[in-house]
């Protein structure tokens, strides 16, 4: 890979032909890879906060669902026992509840929207216990209207099996107490206890008291009175019964054991998820060492080979041709010494064309300079030698002219 980068740019430096175009790009290229290294550190510390963002965002989700757990076992111990919430229908618990279920809404859609989440591949995992959350808070919501049906002292069901008993208690004449008062203590035996067999008890017990009013020497209109307040009574407790079991006694029976199902699901697919973002979150350090390693490598690789290069296109041509004038300027111009025209298209390949321009201009001067002298040598020789003979002519005729 190195090779090939390494490759690529000696290609694409070849083919500017100026050293002025070379350096730019070198400082482009520079410049570039140092942006992107910053780019690139700048976007790994924006991923890692935005990974601890959706972390803590999901921490935070599930403490919620833990507290939201909470409020619903306050509203069982608390306003399932009280008659305000029977009478207005309004529970703080439940309102506080509601608000913690919106806020839990929103982070699942903030989650959902987040890249980071499809990063840690667990995009499907959170949508699943979205479903389950959804099915936890319907089944929440159907054991709340039970228990309102339900009712409590003078409300719902029980207000109404309360107000059918007092009747048969107080009406005159008086029924038998005695079984009246047995079906009271099975009543309250099934509600404590929860055990069916106080139901067959009770039905028991309605089934005789039925049949003291029928035996009973009263006026028809009194016995339909007492029969029919009866009846009403055990069909309320009876429906009474039916959804207490259908709540469920605990955690193990009727809807309390579904909704505590859903509760266990909730928990197994939160952790799911939980372990697989703290293993990305893990990983995720690891991950931006190794890219920024290997783009640091990468920028290394491409810096010191420009380095060299422009180093090298630079140093190697300037000291060729520094040599040659040094070379030349010692051999005094000499023919035996050439001037090495360095033949490149950038500056440096100019500048050597210029002195050798200027080596031929000055090796031409000087050849002609020495022909001149050479020249003025041979026409010195020759004038002495004709100065010499006229000294000697004026030697031989200046004795004659003395005689």
């Amino acid at each position: 890979m190195y090779f090939h980068i390494v490759k690529l740019l000696h290609n694409i430096l070849k083919n500017f032909r100026s050293l002025k175009a070379k350096l730019l790009f070198s400082f482009f290229i520079f410049l570039f890879l140092t942006c992107l290294i910053v780019v690139i550190t700048f976007w790994f510390e924006t991923r890692q906060d935005m990974v601890e963002k959706v972390a803590n965002r999901f921490i935070t989700t599930s403490l919620q669902l833990q507290f939201m757990r909470k409020l619903e076992a306050d509203f069982f111990v608390e306003d399932a026992i009280n008659t305000t919430f029977f009478e207005t229908g309004l529970s703080q618990t439940l309102s506080q509840r509601k608000k913690l279920v919106e806020k839990i809404e929103e982070d699942f859609n903030f989650l959902l929207s987040s890249k980071e989440i499809e990063n840690f591949g667990v995009a499907k995992e959170l949508i699943i216990l979205r479903q389950i959350i959804e099915a936890y808070q319907k089944k929440f919501e159907e054991i709340v209207q039970n228990v309102r049906k339900k009712g409590f002292k003078g409300y719902g069901l029980e207000g109404t099996m309360r107000k059918a008993i007092h009747q048969l208690e107080e009406y005159k004449p008086v029924i038998n107490l005695a079984q009246v008062l047995m079906l009271r203590r099975h009543e309250k035996d099934f509600i404590i206890r929860k055990e069916k067999s106080y139901l067959q008890k009770h039905a028991q017990v309605v089934s005789k008291l039925l049949k003291e009013i029928e035996q009973q020497n009263l006026p028809p209109p009194i016995k339909e009175e007492q029969t029919k307040i009866l009846i009403e009574y055990a069909n309320t407790f009876q429906k009474f019964a039916e959804i207490d079991i259908k709540i469920g006694v605990s955690h193990k029976y009727g809807l309390k054991k579904e909704l505590s199902d859903l509760s266990q699901l909730i928990d197994k697919q939160n952790n799911a998820i939980r372990e697989k973002i703290e293993s990305q979150i893990k990983i995720l350090p690891r991950q931006i060492f190794t890219t920024l390693l290997v783009i640091l490598i990468i920028y290394i690789t491409i810096i010191s080979f420009l380095a060299f290069y422009i180093t090298k296109a630079l140093s190697q041509p300037i000291s060729e041709l520094s040599k040659s004038i040094h070379q030349v300027i010692e051999s005094n111009f000499s023919d035996e010494v050439e001037f090495k025209n360095i033949r490149t298209n950038d500056e440096i390949g100019k500048l050597s064309k210029d002195f050798f321009f200027m080596y031929s201009k000055v090796k031409s001067s000087l050849q002609e300079i020495r022909e001149k002298m050479k020249k003025l040598s041979e026409n010195n020789v020759s004038l002495w030698m004709d100065f010499g003979m006229l000294k000697k002519c004026s030697q031989l005729f200046y004795p004659i002219s003395t005689s």
